[in-house]
């Protein structure tokens, strides 16, 4: 029988961009009744204690293999010991190669390989599929967005002296209370207060009938979230749509220059729209919506004015709006750097200039496409411009490897009538890719691992304003950055990008297209 209270809808996934979404890392204590193979790092495997026993008895030591494995066990949880099933094979010199023979299955819990090792996630099975955790959280950052913008829309000002006062408290309790955390948890406990005050602030009746019993405030029993269910997508059946790339983190320097930061690789994926579909479901608990709409909020950072949805088309329409205005902010944002004519090569060498040349000690910096911050020795200079080369100088070199086994600028000729549109990376590829209006689907989402999108939502905000931004800028370089270091007037700067053969930034990670089936 259907559910009246329940509204559903299915839609289909499939990609603008390459997307991922990180994978657990399955290296987790799941108990003795479990254990990995030596040789594989993928699987663990389910122990039938009956299969165990009888295999101990027939190839390791008769009754007395029984009794050492008993012995084992018992110890074990006598002296709280965390003694696994892995340890007694290893002990034994079991042979991985019949682990079939003493247990009831494997469950995909791939272990990581390393920080830069990134796989998809997948279910017990080993499917790649897409969680709808992954999915909601972009729903609610779309929804806090919509909320703020109506704030200040309606009251630019007093959205100023909140969102400032917010900001300003934040940058004091990370400089003292929170002092010692890492840039995560400084980034964490800033969304925090902002995402409670807004979904959780609500004073839900439990009861109808009993109006005076409440539901505790400022609790994930009060989160309008509550309402919103997004299922797990189907698996994604085709595997051969997933490719292992190496990631590059595009950011911008003091200069505001695009440059390249940490590589990573990543296991993507690219949803083609001629193969088999992945759909997953999104569901509206329309009773427990309304319960929302009736009650009133306590304490919240700011006041405004009802949820801005009463249905599931409501709520899509709010991330098309959010995802629009991300789009667009991003091709702004992006198309001073374009160019028409980026010289990066000259009678087959590399083209730069030099930024920086300390004489007494014969060293410097070229800033090129590949490098804002190449290193050059006075050793490498061609004769000619050994003793009159000098910051600012357009200069020809080759990319060897240093002392220090790192890129260094060799053979360096000095020619100062090479005309050079703009150094630094090229990333035509990438503002092609938000300027074209095929990409520019009307249903959209910005998805999964390394989006920022809490971030990106302030800062759509907070661009127009020069004191709000400032505050931004300030949290962002002196209070959450590990290097302490000035990185620009842009925030946010960064951006995660697969990139051609030539290392050149080519897509975006995470943009995928939505389309409602049902």
């Amino acid at each position: 029988m259907k559910n009246l209270h329940m509204e559903k809808h299915t839609y289909r996934v499939t990609s603008l961009s390459p997307f991922h979404i990180q994978g657990g890392d399955g290296s987790g204590d799941y108990g003795m009744g479990y254990f990995r193979r030596s040789d594989s790092d993928d699987y663990i495997y389910l122990v039938d204690t009956v299969k165990l026993q009888r295999y101990i008895y027939e190839h390791h030591g008769g009754l007395k293999g029984v009794e050492k494995f008993a012995n084992l066990l018992t110890q074990a949880v006598e002296n709280k010991q965390n003694i696994g099933i892995k340890t007694f094979l290893d002990q034994i010199g079991f042979d991985y190669n019949n682990t079939l023979k003493i247990s009831k299955g494997k469950v995909y819990a791939r272990t990581k390989r390393g920080k830069r090792d990134q796989f998809f996630i997948r279910n017990g099975m080993d499917q790649p599929y897409l969680p709808g955790s992954s999915i909601k959280g972009v729903l609610r950052t779309a929804v806090l967005w919509k909320i703020l913008k109506s704030v200040q829309d309606a009251n630019p000002e007093e959205f100023k002296k909140v969102i400032g006062n917010y900001i300003e408290d934040n940058i004091q309790d990370i400089k003292g209370t929170f002092k010692k955390y890492s840039a995560r948890k400084k980034k964490e406990n800033f969304t925090k207060n902002i995402v409670e005050n807004v979904f959780q602030s609500y004073s839900l009746i439990d009861d109808p009938h009993q109006p005076k019993r409440k539901v505790k405030s400022l609790s994930p029993f009060t989160d309008l979230f509550r309402c919103i269910k997004v299922k797990d997508s189907v698996p994604i059946a085709e595997t051969d749509q997933l490719t292992k790339d190496s990631i590059r983190i595009l950011s911008f320097n003091r200069d505001n220059l695009p440059y390249f930061k940490t590589q990573l690789q990543v296991e993507t994926c690219f949803l083609l729209h001629n193969r088999t579909p992945v759909l997953f479901d999104l569901i509206l608990d329309q009773h427990l919506l309304q319960r929302f709409i009736n009650s009133s909020q306590i304490s919240p950072l700011m006041n405004y004015s009802g949820i801005p949805f009463t249905n599931l088309d409501d709520l899509m329409n709010i991330v098309a709006e959010f995802s629009n205005a991300i789009w667009s902010f991003l091709v702004d944002f992006y198309q001073p750097y374009k160019t028409s004519a980026l010289a990066t090569f000259v009678d087959n060498q590399r083209v730069g200039e030099v930024t920086k040349f300390i004489s007494d000690r014969g060293f410097g910096f070229i800033r090129c496409q590949e490098n804002p911050k190449l290193f050059f020795h006075i050793n490498s200079v061609n004769y000619k411009f050994k003793n009159s080369i000098d910051i600012g100088d357009k200069v020809r070199f080759d990319i060897g490897v240093g002392r220090k086994k790192k890129p260094e600028a060799k053979n360096v000729i000095v020619d100062n009538s090479i005309q050079i549109a703009a150094i630094g990376l090229n990333i035509n590829n990438l503002i092609n890719f938000y300027e074209d209006q095929r990409n520019n689907a009307p249903l959209k989402m910005k998805l999964g691992w390394g989006t920022g999108l809490l971030g990106t939502s302030l800062a759509l905000l907070l661009q127009e304003d020069e004191f709000l931004h400032n505050l931004l800028v300030e949290l962002r370089d002196d209070i959450i950055s590990v290097d302490k270091k000035k990185h620009g007037n842009h925030v946010p700067k960064s951006a995660r990008v697969t990139c051609n053969q030539n290392g050149e930034p080519e897509y975006p990670l995470g943009w995928i297209r939505l389309e409602k089936i049902r």
